[in-house]
């Protein structure tokens, strides 16, 4: 390996093989890559917990991580250890013709090496194989000595009982790999070098490529199309983007109106004229859905990759807080801490009570509700007929505009909840200290990790404060919306 040339990791091969825009940007223009959203430095964190988690099936390892930096100082280190015989490394660092691979342990045997490969899921993705076959070409080259290949994940039938089974937790399943294309990895080891080593970036128009198998980091970059008016075109078919692309369509208003879905013709109409823009027939139909005598609800749940409630499993939706909100103001709140013990039913069963006088119940974005219920009624059957009927009476007011059929060119085509309040309804604050959905899921995690009665006070109180002002935000909504059609029959 020349030492001049650049290494490329088992992360940035596989970027390769998706993009090669995507690995020269990745060396040379990092700062052109998108913000990392919330929910992807949450999952990141939990998977490096779980990844801590597994190191204690094969204790007293080294971690290389910890002791070094740079990779030039972690494959020294590594290849020190090894000549050492430390059985056990974690994060181990070996390389070979300029690919570098960290196993997440590596355990020495009196055949050769078992080498296992964390993963924070509960099942196993062609993905994940692919990973194995990387990393296993790297080891059997750089090792000299017989590899066997392990996929450590989570056992998505295991479920915490009174204690922590951290054996029954991960299941542990071999990989068999009987033939690596070496000359495919090879030939895509030095397009990738030719690459990183060019004077400027490949020329790739966007594609299919830019969200599979996962949305490229630089999505924002090379999809610029209608960035100053804020409607992403690259929602449409690719094959339809392309061709504007090709036309060299710098922005949204430049393309004819015809060339548009009815949906973004709409959205072309507001920007135009910059104002709102409604669909009446569409509003008065979904209004005759909503019974005057109405309530609001948000929920929030959270989830952990290690169960922290008796007979739950990894990853599962538990439901901790609910809102409603209502006519003059009227708001109730319910929160479980779940800490001494599973308090679903409760939950549920509060929930029936705060909704089971009024015969429409708004939601935004139904999904989580309808799942959360529905979830609840299958685990307590004696209620599960009361689940149903709330879910019935669910009117979903995220429908009206993912259909557009109110549309602000302050929206810029972001329909999540805090951005259509902000532009429909100013007067609604959203300076509070939790802003997300995400911001509620750690905030209840760190109140359960606390046992400070002052800290999770206040945190009690801010969860509270966030998902009451969620159901406001909804009923509001539903109230802009009657506004609307009434100012329009006058």
């Amino acid at each position: 390996m020349e030492t001049h040339q650049p290494l490329l990791t088992k992360t940035t091969f596989l970027k390769l093989l998706q993009c090669e825009k995507a690995l020269y940007l990745n060396l040379h223009k990092p700062h052109l890559k998108d913000p990392t959203p919330p929910e992807l430095k949450h999952r990141f964190i939990q998977g490096h917990k779980i990844g801590a988690l597994a190191q204690l099936l094969f204790p007293g390892g080294i971690d290389i991580s910890k002791l070094a930096r740079t990779n030039a100082q972690r494959l020294q280190l590594t290849i020190q250890y090894i000549n050492d015989s430390q059985k056990v490394l974690y994060e181990a660092t070996l390389a070979h013709q300029n690919l570098l691979v960290m196993v997440d342990i590596l355990v020495k045997t009196d055949s050769g090496y078992n080498a296992y490969e964390v993963k924070s899921s509960t099942r196993i993705s062609d993905t994940y194989t692919r990973d194995a076959q990387l990393q296993y070409w790297v080891l059997q080259h750089s090792l000299k000595e017989p590899v066997n290949m392990h996929l450590v994940f989570i056992n998505p039938e295991y479920q915490l009982q009174t204690s922590f089974d951290i054996q029954a937790y991960f299941k542990i399943n071999p990989i068999t790999i009987t033939d690596v294309d070496s000359e495919f990895i090879n030939q895509t080891l030095q397009r990738g070098i030719n690459i990183l080593q060019a004077p400027r970036s490949p020329q790739i128009l966007p594609g299919k490529q830019c969200t599979k198998p996962y949305r490229c980091d630089f999505h924002q970059y090379c999809n610029p199309l209608s960035s100053k008016h804020g409607i992403p075109i690259p929602q449409l078919p690719v094959e339809v983007t392309q061709s504007w692309i090709k036309q060299d369509v710098k922005d949204f208003m430049d393309l004819p109106l015809l060339d548009l879905p009815p949906k973004y013709q709409s959205m072309y109409q507001a920007v135009k004229t910059n104002a709102i823009v409604y669909d009446l027939k569409f509003l008065k139909k979904w209004l005759q859905l909503v019974s005057e005598n109405v309530i609001a609800l948000d929920i929030e749940t959270w989830t952990s990759p290690k169960p922290e409630i008796e007979n739950t499993r990894a990853w599962e939706s538990i439901p901790f807080l609910a809102a409603v909100y209502g006519q003059k103001e009227y708001s109730a709140t319910v929160f479980t801490s779940h800490t001494e013990s599973d308090q679903r039913y409760y939950f549920i069963n509060e929930v029936l009570k705060l909704t089971e006088e009024y015969a429409s119940v708004l939601v935004y974005d139904k999904t989580l509700e309808t799942q959360t219920i529905l979830k609840l009624g299958t685990l307590f059957p004696a209620l599960n007929a009361k689940c149903q009927k709330l879910c019935h009476k669910f009117c979903d007011v995220f429908d009206v505009f993912k259909n557009a059929a109110v549309y602000h060119p302050e929206f810029k085509h972001q329909f999540n909840l805090k951005q259509v309040s902000r532009v429909l309804n100013p007067h609604i604050k959203l300076d509070q200290p939790l802003q997300h959905g995400i911001d509620a899921l750690m905030a209840f995690q760190n109140y359960r990790d606390s046992n400070n009665p002052i800290i999770k006070e206040i945190t009690e109180t801010d969860l509270k404060a966030y998902c009451v002002n969620d159901a406001r935000m909804t009923f509001e909504l539903y109230n802009s919306i009657k506004n609307i059609v009434q100012s329009a029959n006058q």
